[in-house]
């Protein structure tokens, strides 16, 4: 399709819009596509601007989505933006459609990990998926220091805080981040 630019609070960036609907075949069996008309609630502290902004780049998403709802990075798009109006539960919603589309992508067990480890307080499951991430991309140090993060801080265990910083190490020797 044809590139359209999009000019959101001064920020202008372009997309190609989606001109087909993917046959439904393609989508995921067994998980259950998530509602894309899901109320939308803004936080009632958020500056007005931010609001209205908030809410269009959801809508904009949303729309996108109907038109392609086999489009995992959308889906992904989408978890960001309900975990950014605080709706952890239609994130959860979002990133585990993303994951189930695209099961090999690590940044969505990623995404899974931070809001499990960090919004909704299940600090296994979010192990579970920054686990998944490294499985799928051992040479991203920042993998490893998520998981490091997650076992010093929510699990105030540094055995394995120090277990899994020794991995990345010898999964990514030399690398100067760690």
């Amino acid at each position: 399709g044809s590139l359209e630019t999009e000019s959101v609070s001064g920020i202008e960036y372009g997309f190609v819009p989606a001109t087909s609907t993917v046959p439904s075949e393609s989508l995921p069996k067994g998980v259950s596509m998530p509602d894309l008309n899901r109320s939308i609630t803004v936080p009632a502290y958020f500056l007005p601007d931010i609001a209205v902004s908030a809410e269009a780049e959801l809508k904009k998403t949303i729309h996108a989505l109907k038109t392609a709802p086999a489009n995992a990075e959308l889906w992904n798009r989408l978890g960001s933006e309900r975990k950014g109006l605080e709706d952890y539960e239609g994130a959860k919603e979002a990133y585990l459609y993303a994951s189930a589309l695209s099961p090999e992508n690590p940044a969505f067990a990623d995404s899974l990990g931070v809001l499990y480890g960090y919004y909704l307080h299940d600090a296994y499951k979010a192990e579970r998926y920054f686990q998944k991430a490294i499985e799928i991309e051992p040479q991203m140090t920042y993998r490893y220091l998520r998981l490091f993060e997650l076992y010093r801080d929510i699990f105030k265990d540094n055995d394995k805080a120090r277990a899994i910083l020794q991995k990345g190490l010898a999964a990514v020797p030399g690398e100067p981040r760690f």
